[in-house]
């Protein structure tokens, strides 16, 4: 744990030399219209509802509140508080507040100008042990995911994302066996003038352990901008090969853009 924290400090020191040395003169950056771009450093809210996620041994039901905050124009910061409900063995149920999430996310490269690559940005994400795992809320351990994000312009309506990133868990204690993960993403959104949105995300998740060797889930998602600040989206994952822990993930999103 020690030695992946380590790495984890190392990695964003090195980031924010690299903002520093890129983007010293600083630059307006144009921000998509419905908030789909992985690399922006914005601040906006969001409220999931609606929301399932299936699982080999149930089901989780439950809404998560997001929020994100520009610190300035190379950082941000955000929360996700989720509430869940599920039933468990033996007709007990579980409800509750499940795993938080505190999130971070450096700006590395942006360009002044509309070209190919727009920014790349590296986002890290730590789970806090803040669910019950006995009561199907939580997952009884920490994790840590790093993600390096990649934005390119095809034209003002196509917008196309690859990823790269690790998720690893931190057990409860030391005999706990740890996920390890590698996660590679390749999203595609296409824009239409209407203020709608579709987008699609093919991920390849390699188990660096050996233990479930690989699962491909496919994220598809419609959205539609009421205005430049409200929006609204439907999501649907689908897990189509491999690993058969989880059958499928959805939820509603409604966001406010700031």
């Amino acid at each position: 744990m020690q030695k992946l924290l380590l790495n984890t400090i190392v990695i964003i020191l090195l980031s924010s030399l690299l903002v520093e040395k890129t983007n010293a003169q600083g630059f307006t950056y144009k921000l998509t219209a419905n908030g789909t771009d992985p690399t922006e450093i914005r601040s906006r809210a969001d409220l999931f509802f609606a929301q399932v996620t299936s699982r080999a041994s149930r089901d989780l039901f439950g809404s998560q509140l997001s929020g994100t905050y520009a610190i300035n124009p190379k950082f941000s910061a955000g929360i996700d508080i989720p509430y869940i409900y599920t039933d468990l063995s033996g007709g007990r149920q579980g409800t509750g507040i499940g795993d938080i999430g505190i999130r971070g996310k450096v700006g590395l490269y942006r360009q002044k100008e509309e070209q190919f690559l727009r920014a790349v940005a590296l986002g890290i994400n730590l789970l806090l042990d803040t669910g019950d795992a006995d009561q199907g809320t939580g997952s009884g351990e920490y994790a840590i995911e790093l993600t390096l994000n990649a934005s390119y312009s095809l034209a003002e309506e196509i917008l196309i994302v690859p990823a790269i990133g690790t998720y690893s868990t931190l057990g409860a204690d030391s005999s706990a066996e740890n996920e390890n993960e590698l996660h590679l993403k390749f999203l595609t959104v296409l824009n239409f003038e209407e203020g709608i949105w579709i987008s699609v995300q093919p991920e390849l998740v390699i188990d660096l352990t050996g233990e479930y060797q690989y699962s491909l889930p496919v994220r598809m998602i419609i959205g539609y901008m009421f205005d430049d600040k409200f929006g609204l989206s439907a999501q649907y994952t689908n897990f189509v090969a491999g690993d058969d822990r989880v059958n499928y993930f959805a939820n509603v999103d409604l966001r406010y853009l700031f």
